[in-house]
């Protein structure tokens, strides 16, 4: 009797002793499964903060550094009328400074604008420098060199241009013309053909503050042309 009683104790011992091992086998396999998720946790939340820490903004757009961190010319070039080299871009920017950084952005962007209508019609070059040298075309530009006329001209640098010429050069780049539908309104009050006196935008302006009076008697019978700021644009002569 007594063996018997003693059997059934140390089996009772037994059986706690396999349950308390089985609760804590599972406590551990818990705590690792929550180890695991909080390891997982921290590496997703220290990767989130490495990207937040390593994003750069470029034309507003925020790029992880882990991937392709484009310069700006091929910033530019992806979404582009016309696709300029860096050189370009850069005396691009010196250009619309020397012929309009008096004015404000969205006078830039037509001047701009104009540039562009030239290297995009049947009538110019497609190449930035042809259309930049042309005899007479800017009066900013001699001897292949960009100058701020003033009373004293100098050379304009690439230091000198402040950052609403280049956004107003990035909008002309990005197709932005605010001169086209101004000439097409023009064109139809006038009872004239848009397409052949504004479509594709102005490839002329002049600033009559700025022009001799020989200059300004040579434009006077210019039928379509329409003023922003200090310029009046136009497309065809006549």
């Amino acid at each position: 009797m007594r063996k018997r009683k003693k059997f059934v104790v140390i089996f009772i011992m037994l059986i706690t002793l396999m349950m308390v091992l089985t609760t804590q086998t599972k406590s551990t396999d818990q705590e690792g499964v929550h180890t695991t998720q909080k390891d997982i946790l921290t590496e997703q939340n220290t990767k989130a903060k490495y990207i937040c820490q390593e994003l750069r903004t470029i034309d507003g757009e925020e790029i992880c550094i882990d991937e392709k961190v484009k310069t700006e010319e091929e910033t530019v070039k992806d979404k582009t009328i016309v696709e300029l080299t860096q050189n370009e871009l850069e005396t691009f920017y010196r250009l619309v400074f020397a012929e309009d950084g008096i004015e404000d952005e969205e006078c830039q962007v037509a001047v701009a604008a104009v540039f562009l209508n030239r290297m995009l019609s049947e009538y110019y070059s497609d190449d930035f420098f042809e259309v930049l040298n042309q005899t007479n075309a800017f009066s900013c530009v001699k001897d292949g060199k960009i100058y701020l006329m003033t009373e004293n001209p100098y050379e304009v640098t690439l230091d000198m241009v402040p950052e609403v010429t280049k956004r107003a050069v990035k909008r002309a780049l990005n197709g932005e013309d605010p001169i086209e539908e101004m000439l097409i309104e023009e064109a139809q009050r006038l009872g004239l053909s848009t397409d052949y006196y504004a479509a594709d935008g102005a490839l002329y302006y002049y600033n009559p503050k700025a022009c001799s009076q020989k200059a300004i008697n040579e434009r006077a019978n210019i039928q379509v042309k329409v003023k922003l700021g200090e310029h009046y644009y136009y497309k065809v002569w006549g």
